[in-house]
């Protein structure tokens, strides 16, 4: 990755100085960079990205296409068109409320990414097991309201939730 980096440099005839006061990176960080060949953060890859004129992929060396970085706005490590934006704000502006993730939920999701596949099966089976225990709760509360429940019945029903 940083050799993607001093390959830009050196083809567009700037410095690491010319990077770092374009992007208000410290140079110390840009330094560190290439001493300890470590990952950067991803909003300084974004600056330098943009700074450079290439996509964030490109300069992470995930792709061999350099994007157009002008073309783009950028709102985390990927980038995304203008297109690609306005098709999602469409999407949230038709969207009922209840259909539009909470921020907790986005949380959610940004963790279950990270899980293996195999864990991530595992999750789903645990959800499933936990919505199943949901919905029959909330039939027998109904069925209790309505006073429409047999005893037997109901006691079986909850045996079977508690071995869920």
């Amino acid at each position: 990755m940083y050799s993607i980096f001093e390959a830009l440099l050196e083809e567009q005839g700037i410095t690491v100085a010319d990077v770092s006061r374009g992007t208000g990176i410290r140079q110390s960080t840009l330094s560190n960079w290439k001493k300890r060949n470590n990952l950067i953060t991803g909003k300084n890859a974004i600056l330098i990205a943009n700074f450079l004129g290439v996509s964030v992929d490109y300069l992470m060396g995930q792709t061999t296409n350099r994007g157009d970085a002008q073309n783009k706005k950028t709102y985390s490590v990927f980038t995304y068109s203008a297109e690609e934006i306005e098709n999602s704000l469409e999407q949230f502006r038709n969207a009922k409320p209840e259909d539009i993730p909470t921020a907790q939920e986005w949380r959610i999701a940004g963790k279950i990414h990270k899980l293996t596949k195999e864990n991530r099966t595992k999750t789903e089976k645990y959800v499933d097991n936990l919505l199943t225990i949901q919905n029959a709760e909330q039939e027998l509360l109904a069925a209790h309201r309505e006073k429409t429940f047999d005893k037997e019945e109901h006691d079986h029903d909850m045996k079977i939730i508690k071995d869920l």
